[in-house]
């Protein structure tokens, strides 16, 4: 009897990781992978988040993926262009399915690319991607106020991206703003309390850390190995004590003028609040619209 999650061992990186593909689809006359094309949240390359990722580390199962994550995230797109080689010299991949999305997170375009040219036409497809992604235009945040985080918005909780905030992303290469202190009410229901990510915060409610499921959580940080991702920061009462508190412990920011936004969460920037402070920025940058 074959499980979920079965898996077998079919090659070896040069570094000596072990390339692993789940044995169902091993079993299969064809793969056909299906991903979204987009910046990856933890590693800048060429190739980031997409098909080849799939293959390597979607379809490695938990063992693929924490074989792949021995290595540093500076090498990780050259990992996974030679696993993904690898593996499509030994498992029948008949051809990739790449999803590139818009900044209002909806499909723009559906794209069917042979296995052969799969590496290279995903390259180029990132640069697309990059320049779709969102961005949060206030330059800078005294307090940010995000309503949630979850799997679902993005595989870290949060998109470090739009941010720039990371424990392990040194460069960004979209424009992010300067925050200080940042807020997190809640996780997703799609999320299932799989709040990875809530590390990078300073302060959270407690609304959310009720919901914490902390195996999906461990498990989650540890096969990435970035437990920083899982930890707890400051629990408030609620929204209005948090809120209290992320100002309490402002340095250098001019407290009767703050400026202060809220989100929903980073994959949805269509709509934003901001206060009194930032109101002329607003009616000053011609690519945002008061409403």
């Amino acid at each position: 009897m074959i499980t979920k999650t079965d898996v077998i061992k079919i090659g070896k990186t040069k570094n000596g990781n072990d390339i692993y593909f789940d044995k169902i689809a091993w079993q299969a006359d064809v793969v056909v992978p299906i991903n979204r094309i987009k910046l990856h949240t933890d590693f800048v390359a060429d190739i980031q988040s997409g098909i080849c990722k799939m293959l390597v580390i979607g379809l490695g199962n938990h063992i693929g993926c924490s074989s792949m994550h021995e290595e540093d995230f500076d090498k990780f797109g050259k990992i996974i262009k030679e696993a993904s080689t690898i593996i499509m010299e030994k498992v029948n991949v008949g051809f990739g399915v790449a999803i590139l999305e818009n900044a209002y997170d909806e499909t723009e375009r559906v794209e069917l690319i042979p296995s052969n040219e799969l590496i290279s036409r995903e390259i180029e497809l990132v640069k697309l991607s990059k320049e779709n992604m969102p961005l949060l235009m206030i330059p800078e945040i005294d307090v940010l106020i995000v309503e949630e985080v979850g799997k679902n918005i993005s595989g870290a909780g949060y998109d470090p991206n739009i941010l720039g905030k990371s424990y392990i992303l040194n460069d960004f290469v979209l424009d992010v703003p300067k925050i200080n202190r940042m807020i997190l009410l809640d996780v997703s229901e799609e999320s299932h309390g799989n709040a990875i990510g809530l590390g990078i915060f300073d302060v959270i409610t407690n609304k959310l850390f009720q919901k914490l499921d902390y195996e999906s959580i461990y498990a989650n940080g540890i096969a990435t190995k970035c437990i920083d991702d899982c930890k707890i920061p400051l629990i408030a009462q609620d929204e209005k004590e948090a809120l209290i508190v992320a100002i309490k412990v402002l340095r250098d920011a001019d407290k009767d003028n703050l400026k202060i936004v809220r989100i929903k969460n980073t994959l949805e920037l269509e709509y934003i609040y901001v206060s009194d402070a930032l109101i002329d920025h607003v009616k000053t940058d011609n690519r945002l619209e008061l409403l």
